[in-house]
């Protein structure tokens, strides 16, 4: 009896490149944020490292409307939301009737960042390692002025720390948790604007 015949080798699965895949579906919380006037892109879910970090539904935030994020925040899209809703309303009302401007420009000094807390060795993990923080140094305002956060007498009753004072009281409330100058050293040129899991909102 002859040899079988071989059949041929199957010919190899074509896989589609990234660029011509489908677009995946954008998260509720994405579509929110493009109503809500941000200019931001979804981000792949970072590494957990050995830390343990993780961020739900990544963006990097890069502009509010007309404010400029200075650099661009990577953050979990549900802060990010509530920064741009924070921005937008509460801070921006506020610059306009202290400073009588807008904002032209956000100065960020940190976001996503898998450490531990003040970035101490061995501390608990901080929020800024679950995208849920965000640290805010200054503005730059729409003609030309910039305003920084710095520790300020009480009693000063300048624009600026008048300003400082009530971004602190408006923050409380949206955010679980802000810090800046008062509340311990490692805050004294920063607000730290976290949603903490809380029972209450945490201010200093």
């Amino acid at each position: 009896m002859a040899d079988p015949v071989p059949l041929p080798q199957p010919k190899p699965v074509e896989t589609v490149a990234n660029n011509d895949a489908p677009p995946q579906a954008a998260s509720t919380c994405a579509v929110q944020l493009a109503e809500a006037g941000a200019v931001f892109r979804s981000l792949p879910v970072p590494d957990p490292g050995p830390l343990g970090c993780r961020i739900d539904d990544p963006v990097q935030l890069e502009r509010i409307g007309d404010t400029r994020l200075s650099p661009a925040a990577t953050l979990s899209c549900t802060t990010a939301l509530k920064l741009v809703r924070f921005v937008r309303k509460p801070l921006r009302e506020e610059v306009r009737a202290t400073m009588n401007t807008e904002i032209a420009m956000l100065h960020v000094a940190a976001s996503y960042d898998c450490r531990g807390r003040n970035r101490q060795a061995g501390a608990k993990l901080s929020e800024h390692g679950y995208g849920r923080a965000i640290d805010v140094r200054g503005l730059t305002l729409a003609d030309g002025g910039d305003w920084a956060v710095s520790p300020r007498d009480p009693k000063d009753t300048s624009p600026a720390a008048r300003f400082q004072r009530r971004v602190r009281a408006l923050a409380c409330g949206p955010f679980t948790t802000v810090l800046g100058p008062g509340s311990d050293a490692y805050h004294d040129d920063h607000f730290h604007f976290d949603l903490a899991p809380r029972n209450a909102a945490y201010c200093r």
